[in-house]
């Protein structure tokens, strides 16, 4: 079978499925994915990998490889974003250094402390998920954000909870 036989075949639903992923980044479009399509397609084409198989095996080979490649588009997206996350963690905490007890009563004193202490707790992937959770996004948002599943953000989330228990507690008996 030729290429373009082959592209005949899978060319509209690879199309339509490329239409529908369009919707999990920002920064590909339709066009963008549908091409990754192709160049998956016509790599494995190149290898002779798709003689024996079915329509069905070869447009979820290429499904498959549009969902890597949007992950890997948003994962150098992320990297871009953690970066800025963790230059205002810096910002923060030099403000917060810079706040006199006058100012503010013990008790908000006392929660930034807190705060900054979960901080330096976290990993960058469990900063990332607090920040966000902080500022009020889903699971499912902070999940797109950082090109994993709402799965996995909720494994992240208990992971952060389990790190900040001994803290809360110290925190409640204040």
């Amino acid at each position: 079978m030729s290429f373009d036989e082959l592209l005949k075949e899978v060319g509209f639903p690879l199309k339509r499925i490329s239409i529908r992923f369009s919707g999990f980044s920002k920064s590909l479009d339709k066009d963008d994915l549908y091409q990754q399509a192709l160049l998956c397609l016509w790599d494995k084409y190149k290898k002779q990998e798709l003689n024996d198989k079915t329509k069905s095996f070869i447009v979820q080979g290429c499904v498959m490889d549009i969902r890597n490649y949007i992950r890997k588009q948003s994962n150098t997206v992320d990297k871009n974003t953690t970066n800025t996350t963790s230059l205002a963690l810096d910002s923060d905490q030099e403000e917060m250094l810079n706040v006199s007890d006058n100012n503010q009563s013990a008790k908000e004193l006392k929660f930034k402390i807190l705060l900054e202490d979960i901080k330096s707790l976290l990993d960058k992937q469990e900063k990332t998920v607090f920040l966000q959770q902080l500022q009020g996004r889903s699971l499912r948002e902070i999940g797109l954000n950082l090109g994993v599943s709402h799965v996995m953000v909720l494994k992240i989330k208990k992971r952060i909870q389990s790190k900040c228990q001994t803290l809360r507690k110290e925190f409640y008996e204040f």
